[in-house]
């Protein structure tokens, strides 16, 4: 009933209270509107997961991934509890009839128009129902069924993985752009780091390097004046520039500017 596309959400997500509570919310609604006597309610909400085939007859595709189907108990009735008819009403004529069905098909379109609004998907183009199908296709879905309170089942609702997976992902929270980019700067700002200053290098022969003796001087190719850069122990990019100075006997590193 539904495409190929795939998606990130697992189909567990489908009963989310959220959606289910959104769903129920409009059935409620759609059941004020139309029908004054009766209170046409969901009472079950089942998952059918890829390949599940669902209920195999009745289903009309009003587009592609909403279907509905009627019970005996709801078929043809749904005009005569909108115009709360008695027993003796429904001696009808032909004619009669025909106005009473349009009307039926009416009322379920109605219902399928104010269930794509709650899912934020297109209406169907037309509010007549399409071709028949054999339920859920290889990506699965939710089946809902509507009964008349605690009476009989009236109409089950074939919705298509891809449309709910579609409305349960616009009701997410949106993404903090960074946050987790924060907390990992936070975890680490009381990390301890190592800090090396580098003065200076230079290229001599190995046989240079094996004859130094204690009182040698090593030429680094600096000027006295130029400035030793500071970075992470195992990097190479200087964090900051400086030079180096005595304080208490120590060595230290006197910063100048920050790279």
């Amino acid at each position: 009933m539904i495409g190929a596309e795939r998606d990130w959400l697992p189909i567990e997500v489908l009963s989310r209270e959220s959606l289910k509570t959104s769903l129920c919310r409009t059935i409620d609604a759609w059941s004020a509107h139309w029908f004054a006597a009766k209170t046409l309610q969901a009472r079950s909400f089942q998952i059918k997961a890829r390949g599940d085939a669902g209920s195999v007859d009745g289903w009309r595709l009003y587009r592609e991934d909403i279907a509905l189907r009627t019970f005996p108990s709801g078929a043809g009735k749904l005009a005569e509890w909108a115009l709360d008819m008695g027993p003796s009403d429904r001696e009808a004529s032909n004619a009669d009839r025909i106005v009473l069905e349009a009307l039926s098909s009416k009322i379920l379109a109605d219902l399928v128009l104010r269930l794509t609004e709650t899912l934020g998907v297109p209406a169907p183009a037309s509010g007549a129902p399409g071709a028949a199908v054999s339920g859920f296709g290889r990506d699965g879905g939710l089946e809902v069924t509507v009964a008349d309170g605690h009476g009989p089942d009236v109409l089950a609702l074939a919705l298509g993985r891809r449309v709910l997976l579609g409305a349960i992902r616009r009701g997410l929270p949106p993404r903090k752009q960074g946050a987790a980019l924060a907390r990992r700067r936070q975890s680490l700002a009381s990390s301890n780091v190592v800090l090396e200053a580098f003065i200076g290098q230079a290229v001599v022969s190995l046989s240079d390097v094996l004859a130094l003796a204690p009182g040698d001087i090593v030429d680094l190719a600096v000027s006295i004046d130029h400035f030793a850069e500071l970075s992470l122990a195992g990097t190479s990019r200087a964090i900051a520039l400086g030079e180096m100075v005595t304080s208490d006997d120590q060595v230290t590193f006197k910063l100048h500017a920050s790279t």
